[in-house]
């Protein structure tokens, strides 16, 4: 794991530059800008995208719920969501989601 003494929001606009190549080094970016600012929920939900392209549906799945519990009306969250129960095999829960996003943004 790299140290910086970059802000959360700084790392988290790095890793999406990293791209899903390196998921290892996005983990450890996403893991340190969640220790720098634990409040800034967009770490959360970039590592909940790290374990879903990493195959950890679980995981992803209960960070990605404890952002939305913080923050219910996070349209990005519940989208990543949504994909997640779509690689679950929980077709009805994703396509629940998807309607809700659809509300929110017609």
């Amino acid at each position: 794991c790299r140290k910086t003494d970059k802000p959360a929001a700084a790392l988290v606009q790095e890793l999406a530059a990293i791209g899903v190549r390196q998921v290892n080094d996005a983990y450890w970016w996403a893991r340190e800008a969640i220790e720098r600012d634990p409040r800034f929920l967009s770490s959360y939900n970039t590592l909940g995208v790290i374990y879903r392209h990493h195959g950890n549906l679980q995981e992803a799945e209960q960070i990605l719920k404890h952002v939305l519990e913080l923050e219910p009306g996070n349209i990005e969250v519940m989208s990543n969501l949504a994909l997640v129960f779509n690689d679950e095999g929980r077709g009805a829960e994703s396509k629940a989601l998807t309607r809700k996003l659809e509300q929110l943004q017609p």
